[in-house]
């Protein structure tokens, strides 16, 4: 089992802190407001970096533009820690294409992007028609990746890895921007999620 810190008490943050908990994990909701903060039983809840001293993974499930502040004030705290970037930055001023705040992630942190690539609705329930739906995630390969994909199968998604290039972070952001068109664009709905198929029904 892990010890997660989840930095974010809004929708997504808690949904995941659910899901982990649920599946045995020990889980500390980082927010800058924890006396006033609605929490799943069973997680802790306290300030951002009380958050992050236990924890050996440590999600961020923030508004995307305040990544660069938030990792800046945490620096110290994240050195050795497998780092989840949840958020998509879609402010239009943003100056680079990147959705994902770990480009401002500080040396000696392990970054994977996750999370952000569907409504926090279906984090709750990934499973829609009858089919579990697939969590796209990159990041890089060994130890660490196994440790993602774990926590994203306790969510109950099927885990896709992408990998760990350049190009893998930026096909799993797209994915977020794919996921926008179609349910709020198109009209589909947020209860819209992918699945993968393959010749050999595998991945």
């Amino acid at each position: 089992m892990e010890t997660i810190a989840v930095i974010g008490a809004g929708r997504v943050g808690r949904t995941l802190a659910a899901a982990w908990v649920k599946a045995g994990h020990q889980v500390a909701i980082g927010t800058r407001t924890p006396e006033t903060a609605s929490v799943p039983a069973g997680a802790a809840v306290t300030e951002p970096l009380p958050a992050l001293e236990e924890a050996r993974v440590v999600v961020y499930a923030i508004p995307g533009a305040a990544m660069a502040e938030t990792l800046a004030a945490h620096t110290v705290e994240l050195e050795g820690r497998i780092v989840i970037d949840a958020s998509n930055n879609m402010a239009p001023d943003r100056g680079t294409p990147e959705l994902s705040g770990l480009r401002y992630l500080p040396d000696g942190a392990i970054g994977f992007r996750a999370f952000n690539s569907v409504g926090w609705e279906n984090m709750a329930d990934p499973v829609i028609g009858g089919e579990v739906a697939d969590m796209f995630f990159a990041g890089p390969d060994g130890a660490e990746r196994q440790v993602v994909a774990g926590l994203i199968s306790d969510v109950g998604f099927r885990p896709v890895y992408a990998g760990g290039s350049p190009a893998a972070f930026a096909a799993v952001d797209s994915l977020a921007g794919l996921w926008l068109t179609l349910a709020l664009g198109q009209g589909y709905g947020r209860r819209l999620a992918f699945r993968v198929l393959t010749e050999s029904g595998s991945i």
